[in-house]
């Protein structure tokens, strides 16, 4: 009868719908959503870059009577990107598969291994791009958000929320904190103070990040894990 190569790679619906319950449940992992997936045609190519001063220019516009009005043009710039494959394999021997069910799923807990892998490598490489001095310039802080009394983390975020507008004319909606500094932004008296009027019902130390986002101005707050992108 016809049977499979021992190369033949056969379909695990099984697993696949565990490993999409799996990528559900990663809450910790947030890279994707700081920076989205931007789909391409091609493994490798050049895209246009408009000039910051081709958008911000202001030059004048008034027109005399019978006499045109001005007009101009720009240059844009070109960069490259390409794509690079990422994956991981997590080989599992029949022999051992049946060894060691009476102790866990060898197979689930190999497919788990490699997504964490996988999903990690990833955190990893969209961190190393956001936290990069030469992509994005760091904006100090007064105090370190730790010191509850003095720290002044809203005057700290519009500080570095003036800087990234000044410097691209558009205005940050995104704050990435780690879940530490998110437990220590909750004892923060500026932020406390901030809020404990208009939700009377929030205790100290338990400030959602949606409370949190509202205290500073911007859109959304991502905390990921501390393993994550707020390292």
């Amino acid at each position: 009868m016809p049977r499979p190569t021992s190369s033949t790679t056969i379909a695990r619906p099984e697993l696949k719908a565990l490993a999409m319950e799996y990528l559900e449940d990663q809450a910790d992992f947030v890279g994707i959503q700081a920076l989205p997936i931007f789909d391409v045609q091609q493994q490798s190519g050049t895209y246009p870059v408009i000039p910051l001063e081709a958008l911000l220019n202001v030059p004048s516009t008034r027109r005399a009577p019978r006499a045109p009005y001005p007009r101009d043009d720009f240059e844009f710039e070109t960069d490259t990107y390409d794509c690079v494959e990422n994956g991981y394999e997590e080989p599992v021997d029949d022999v051992e598969r049946r060894l060691y069910r009476r102790f866990f799923d060898a197979e689930e807990v190999a497919m788990m291994r490699a997504l964490g892998i996988i999903l990690r490598g990833q955190e990893k490489r969209i961190a190393d791009m956001l936290f990069n001095s030469s992509n994005f310039t760091a904006n100090s802080v007064t105090t370190e958000w730790d010191t509850a009394a003095t720290c002044t983390p809203i005057s700290d975020v519009k500080a570095g929320r003036k800087a990234i507008h000044d410097a691209c004319g558009m205005e940050p909606d995104t704050l990435i904190i780690s879940y530490t500094t998110f437990l220590d932004l909750g004892l923060a008296d500026q932020i406390v103070d901030r809020i404990k009027y208009t939700n009377p019902n929030v205790s100290r130390g338990d400030i959602a990040p949606s409370l949190l986002a509202q205290a500073f101005g911007v859109q959304r707050i991502l905390v990921p894990d501390d393993k994550g992108l707020g390292r």
